[in-house]
């Protein structure tokens, strides 16, 4: 895991900008009943000097920076700058991606397919999402966020406050559908293997529900200050690695009469790729009011597990690392062009362990 997490970083260290495409649900998506009118997503740098995010809603593209400010002095420029050179490609006429059915179609190499993986008793991280945990430092947090407008009205009280019983009742009955959210984080003994997901307290779902108010006058600036200042902060590792974060108090005259913000922060070892389709397709739905879900049934629990059979497996792992090295040489001697790029970064990880 420690080899991972150091050639994931050296293939992101000193890369000035990284791009994340993550796919939508498509337009009318409610939340507790709120129509949702916007996403925006804010991706970890994970070391980058920016990250630039792209999330689809509808047919919008809803396009979030998050940025280190010791290396972008100036984030107002670089956001103006890439403003005019998006307007100036929307401009342009789409080319043709048309297929031309006489060409023939380039081939392509097969990697051999891999060995499956021994049965395991419990559920570790993988490699990949267990460097997402060594990746982070508290001033590098590895979250994903996301920014929603709501249309709230469907969730306040009668007195006009939001109503967070209900919100935290929602969200816990729905987060069961997707087990990740109902699990943190173990460290095996020692730190000498990958993590393992082990189920958390099924009350303290609620306490990943908040509810907060924005400073006068609620404009976008207010906002976009408490959406810095949530995603700032890492996640607390001793519980399921998410939260929602509902903000009252939007200017109607810029957001619209009854307008709710939602932050919600997913740790990267929790979700990547199409797994977050698959979150938005649990947390949210498609229909305002739609029916009511029986709670899935429990997942049975091995008998042999804890932390004494997580460090005899991680122990098992380490027995078989020098042979995944060995694989990754002879990988690059029968294909070097192919693999450079892998054996560069696996051998700038190995220097810096």
């Amino acid at each position: 895991a420690g080899l991972t997490a150091g050639i994931v970083a050296g293939m992101v260290k000193g890369s000035d900008l990284v791009l994340t495409d993550v796919p939508g649900l498509g337009d009318g998506l409610t939340i507790a009943g709120a129509r949702v009118t916007r996403l925006h997503p804010f991706a970890p740098t994970g070391g980058a000097a920016v990250n630039i995010g792209l999330l689809s809603h509808g047919d919008t593209a809803c396009i979030g920076f998050t940025l280190d400010k010791a290396a972008v002095g100036r984030p107002e420029l670089l956001v103006r700058c890439f403003e005019e050179r998006a307007d100036d490609f929307l401009r342009q006429q789409p080319p043709d991606r048309t297929p031309d059915p006489d060409t023939p179609a380039p081939a392509t190499e097969e990697a051999p397919p891999a060995a499956p993986a021994p049965p395991s008793p419990h559920e570790r991280l993988s490699a990949l999402d267990t460097s997402f945990l060594r990746m982070e430092t508290p001033t590098t947090p590895m979250h994903m966020g996301v920014l929603c407008v709501l249309d709230g009205a469907p969730l306040r009280r009668d007195d006009g406050s939001l109503d967070l019983e209900r919100l935290r009742t929602h969200i816990a009955a729905r987060a069961r559908h997707a087990p990740r959210l109902t699990k943190r984080i173990e460290e095996v003994p020692f730190e000498v293997g990958r993590p393992v997901w082990v189920d958390d307290d099924a009350e303290a779902l609620a306490e990943h529900v908040w509810v907060s108010t924005l400073p006068a006058p609620g404009g976008r600036a207010e906002l976009l200050e408490r959406c810095e200042e949530l995603q700032m902060q890492c996640l607390d590792r001793t519980r399921p690695l998410f939260d929602m974060h509902f903000v009252d108090g939007l200017d109607p005259d810029e957001f619209g009469p009854d307008a709710v913000a939602l932050v919600q922060r997913v740790h990267h070892a929790l979700l990547d790729g199409m797994s977050g389709v698959e979150l938005r397709a649990v947390l949210y739905d498609t229909e305002p009011e739609p029916e009511p879900e029986a709670p899935p049934a429990p997942s049975p629990v091995p008998e042999w597990t804890g932390p004494f059979s997580w460090l005899a497996e991680a122990l098992g792992d380490l027995v078989a690392v020098p042979g995944s090295l060995l694989r990754i040489g002879f990988d690059a001697l029968r294909s070097p062009v192919r693999n450079r790029r892998r054996l560069v970064a696996t051998l700038a990880a190995m220097g810096d362990f």
